[in-house]
């Protein structure tokens, strides 16, 4: 598997929402992949909401389990956060405060530490990139994981998926911050310095 690899991407996307995601949000190679998934593993299903639909999570962890197996390192969770309940609704987070952040390397040598871990964690955003295509992190409000760069937030899909919007010169790690999980967002980084400069990027216009 390779960074490349729809399935990967897909769940990716998928364990680092509060547990639904409309299938609109998936490109075409993604839902195929989903698909062929869903016939011959569990963890997934597919939720009618009127006229649209949504991949739901039934089973985080052996979503977890399964990425991990087709790529090694591709999802690293959070230690404490506990499994999303079944077709979880796109709240900002689950019952414990967990939400997730789907972060990308602006900077070869952007990295993330968990310094209350003993020893320290250390996500290194690039080489999780090259095995996954993001990188994912699952946070609470009162966790020690920081970052010495800057740390730019987007809440527009298209502006995380190709962000050549950013400025020349520009450093540190994007983020892709769902509308829903601003909330959380908000209360994480009011707990303790994340990175040496936080950056909110509007929405661009359609």
């Amino acid at each position: 598997m390779t960074h490349d690899d729809p399935l990967i991407r897909a769940l990716v996307r998928l364990l680092s929402s509060a547990g639904r995601v409309p299938t609109a949000e998936f490109s075409a190679s993604e839902r195929s992949a989903l698909v062929e998934f869903s016939r011959s593993n569990g963890g997934l299903r597919l939720v009618m909401v009127g006229r649209k639909s949504d991949y739901a999570i039934t089973n985080r962890a052996a979503l977890e389990r399964h990425i991990n197996q087709l790529q090694p390192g591709a999802w690293v969770p959070n230690a404490a956060a506990p499994a999303a309940p079944p077709a979880a609704s796109s709240a900002a987070s689950d019952g414990a405060g967990v939400f997730y952040l789907l972060l990308k390397a602006i900077s070869p040598d952007a990295c993330w530490t968990d310094g209350a871990s003993m020893p320290p964690r250390t996500l290194q955003i690039a080489s999780q990139q090259q095995s996954a295509g993001v990188a994912a992190l699952a946070l609470r409000h009162d966790d020690a994981w920081h970052s010495d760069g800057v740390l730019w937030v987007v809440e527009q899909q298209a502006q995380f998926d190709t962000p050549d919007w950013l400025p020349v010169g520009a450093t540190g790690t994007l983020a892709y911050c769902v509308v829903p999980a601003q909330a959380g967002l908000r209360q994480w980084l009011a707990h303790s310095r994340r990175a040496s400069e936080v950056r909110h990027v509007a929405p661009r216009s359609a």
